[in-house]
């Protein structure tokens, strides 16, 4: 009997936790635009960064209320991010698909409105490549980067607002910047002179999403 007792004592107590935590998830598509950062070490290539475009992310992420308005935020997101180097013969952009795994720590603030909130986020993204395409080449040129990272790392942050729809669904929007810490080119070994090539890419998004 205490068994059971016990059992059930354990079973109501994950019950009322589940029906009372305050974890969400949340749904978001963040189109935006990517830029990088390009240079070789010693730097007499005359390389620089060939412009921006298109990129992205969408995902899911599953926000942990750590303490009051405080929450620990981790998922998966699928990321479109471009790179492109240039110098006086050489022009050329790639774009690089990524599968992301964010850890970001999320802060609120009270209520500005009724039903309505500001939010701050900042933390580290990892992510792994998937799939990537030459997007733009001058005619004729061959490809000059042939290798690309299979990993990259970046810091995230940013800011926006939330809107309450009902007690457990609300509605976000928000800008975040995502800044690339590890470079995204790898070891040019067939190019001895680029041998040493690093570009770093960044991605400013606008992020719309549902939390439930």
């Amino acid at each position: 009997m205490k068994r059971y007792l016990l059992v059930l004592s354990c079973f109501l107590t994950v019950t009322y936790f589940v029906a009372f935590a305050q974890d969400q998830i949340a749904v978001h598509i963040s189109p935006g635009i990517a830029f990088g950062r390009v240079h070789t070490d010693p730097d007499t290539a005359g390389l620089a960064s060939n412009g921006v475009g298109l990129g992205g992310k969408v995902g899911v992420m599953y926000d942990w209320n750590i303490k009051d308005n405080y929450y620990l935020s981790g998922g998966l997101a699928f990321s479109a991010q471009q790179i492109g180097v240039k110098n006086s013969t050489i022009q050329e952009r790639h774009e690089i698909q990524y599968l992301q795994v964010p850890v970001l720590l999320k802060l609120y603030t009270s209520e500005l409105e009724l039903d309505l909130r500001g939010y701050a986020q900042i933390g580290f993204m990892g992510a792994l490549k998937i799939n990537n395409r030459v997007t733009t080449s001058l005619a004729g040129k061959e490809v000059f980067v042939t290798k690309l990272r299979m990993w990259e790392v970046g810091l995230l942050l940013g800011c926006g607002a939330e809107y309450n729809l009902s007690l457990f669904t609300s509605i976000f929007a928000g800008i975040s910047y995502q800044l690339g810490l590890s470079s995204m080119l790898a070891a040019q070994r067939d190019n001895p002179p680029f041998s040493k090539l690093y570009g770093y890419g960044d991605l400013i998004t606008l992020d719309i999403g549902v939390r439930f």
